[in-house]
């Protein structure tokens, strides 16, 4: 358990800084970096739990790669400002 915590809340936010910032140039690398931080945390810690949760089962990588895709659009659509109305 100690090391999904660590991979996902200590890796994950660097790492998708680094793909989200990429095509800026890394232009404002720390303000970047502290809301990287910001946002992503609680959705790592949701996704470290569900990879405890599926230790022990076979399907452990589809669960976690599918919450971990759903987090990723949840996340995109907020920081974009994307409205959920359909008209």
């Amino acid at each position: 358990m100690h090391e999904a915590l660590f991979i996902f809340t200590v890796l994950f936010p660097p790492l998708a800084l680094v793909v989200f910032t990429a095509p800026d140039g890394f232009k404002n690398l720390l303000d970047w970096m502290v809301m990287a931080y910001a946002i992503a945390v609680i959705p790592a810690l949701l996704l470290a739990w569900v990879d405890w949760a599926l230790s022990a089962n076979r399907l452990r990588v589809v669960g976690t790669v599918a919450t971990a895709a759903l987090t990723s659009v949840l996340i995109v659509r907020f920081m974009s400002g994307v409205s959920d109305d359909l008209c």
